[in-house]
């Protein structure tokens, strides 16, 4: 795709507060049709910018009253797609993603508690082929969770 114009930002931007927000809604905020903003938006998938709408979940409402990363070194960096297919398996681990620094791989990991992360980390994490060391880190608190914001980035 093409550099993005003022139209684009200003789509996504009203996207990104509220996904929900009808074309026709978005098309009368920006003066342009809604048929202008279903295209401008097909193009931004078709170019990867946008990959998807996804519904935010809290999870503590649900009951998952623990969230965690955890830094995992690997025995080898070979082994690094095999680890991540084997997280991928694991529903509660939420996100992963590859790092610098002594653990290659950091997970987010979402639980309904300590013993649930527990029988995660003995059951299902250590003995993954490839994982050498699981450092934890349990959530206190979130302070906040956004996406980025365009407004100010661009």
């Amino acid at each position: 795709m093409d550099k993005l114009d003022d139209l684009d930002f200003a789509i996504l931007k009203i996207l990104i507060q509220d996904a929900k927000t009808p074309y026709t809604e978005v098309g009368k905020r920006l003066n342009v049709s809604s048929g202008t903003v279903h295209v401008r938006m097909r193009k931004l998938e078709d170019a990867g910018i946008v990959t998807g709408s996804t519904l935010s979940i809290n999870h503590e409402e649900l009951g998952y009253h623990m969230c965690g990363f955890l830094g995992i070194e690997l025995v080898h960096d070979r082994m690094h797609d095999d680890v991540v297919g084997q997280l991928k398996e694991i529903p509660q681990i939420v996100a992963a993603y590859f790092t610098s620094g002594p653990h290659p791989i950091l997970a987010k990991v979402v639980c309904h508690d300590k013993q649930e992360l527990t029988d995660i980390l003995r059951s299902r994490i250590y003995p993954i082929d490839g994982v050498q060391n699981v450092e934890v880190y349990v959530t206190l608190s979130e302070y906040f969770n956004r996406s980025l914001d365009l407004a100010h980035s661009f």
